[in-house]
């Protein structure tokens, strides 16, 4: 892992995992989706969540849910909420001093590795 200023991040390659980074703290994880361009110039980016993207992938009707607060209330009340991680967020803060915790490929690895030590119990 690393740290690197927006400016850095904004070059990176899409499916590059991230957190943003405040000294000493560690934002959610997330996947660059892709980077927003005005004449060439990136200035904004979108990305996944990987802790809280919720919705439901299959289009099911078993939960509708109509907006996001009815999602929230509806996992607050006990329902099973699937994930959805092909959502896009766009950023949109602008935050020209923001800086970001970049993952290696290593350190994805690793992830997947214990992910699938966590399914085997």
């Amino acid at each position: 892992m690393r740290i690197v200023n927006r400016e850095t991040f904004l070059s990176l390659p899409r499916g590059t995992v991230f957190a943003k980074w405040e000294p000493c703290c560690f934002e959610d994880l997330c996947i660059l989706t892709s980077v927003v361009e005005v004449a060439n110039v990136p200035i904004d980016f979108r990305y996944t969540s990987l802790v809280d993207s919720l919705g439901d992938p299959e289009g099911s009707k078993e939960l509708p849910l109509l907006n996001p607060i009815d999602v929230l209330l509806a996992l607050d009340a006990g329902a099973e909420v699937p994930t959805d991680f092909a959502v896009e967020i766009r950023d949109g803060v602008f935050d020209q001093e923001q800086r970001f915790a970049v993952w290696s490929a290593d350190d994805v690895q690793r992830l997947i590795a214990r992910l699938l030590l966590a399914l085997r119990g």
